[in-house]
């Protein structure tokens, strides 16, 4: 589920915050966005992310995890992300369009280098952003927030010591009014 966080980011990027240019001024709308340690900032531009899996807690693209608690648009990163065990080869990614909905799916295949199966219930997207402390403020730095949790409808078992191919797709069927 597509999260409120990257909602107000866009929005402010929209309208404004692209004219910034990058680096750390900027000025912070009045659209709250929460970073992964519960701290809320106010964005101001320049959204980054990756299709690259990560593997830390301080990293920006897609990650996997072993939660199952339903996603909302207020996660403000996964459940229990898994940081070893587990390589990934660069993603093939497909574009497209469902009417008026563009999505994008990455398609990954995972190795697992430990001697017991791992079981991948969530997957998440975490990107960077400039963002203020306070409405209105014109100092930014870059912060972790999650864009995306998805708990996946079946658990995906990678056995111990083989592979398995993750498809995760992101689709833009959010309103940012």
């Amino acid at each position: 589920m597509v999260t409120n966080w990257f909602k107000n980011i866009m929005s402010a990027v929209y309208f404004g915050g692209m004219l910034q240019g990058s680096g750390g001024s900027g000025y912070g709308y009045n659209k709250p966005v929460k970073d992964r340690s519960n701290t809320t900032y106010y964005p101001s531009h320049d959204p980054k992310t990756s299709t690259t899996m990560g593997f830390t807690t301080t990293t920006s693209g897609v990650i996997i995890g072993t939660g199952n608690t339903a996603a909302t648009d207020e996660d403000i990163d996964l459940e229990s992300q898994i940081t070893s065990g587990i390589t990934a080869s660069s993603p093939v990614v497909t574009k497209g369009m469902n009417g008026t909905k563009c999505s994008i799916m990455l398609r990954y295949v995972l190795s697992n280098t430990t001697g017991a199966d791992i079981v991948i219930k969530e997957v998440g997207l975490r990107g960077t952003a400039q963002l203020a402390s306070s409405a209105g403020a014109t100092s930014t730095s870059t912060k972790y927030v999650l864009f995306d949790r998805t708990v996946l409808s079946s658990p995906l078992t990678v056995p111990a010591g083989n592979s398995a191919a993750l498809e995760y797709t992101i689709e833009s069927d959010w309103d940012l009014s």
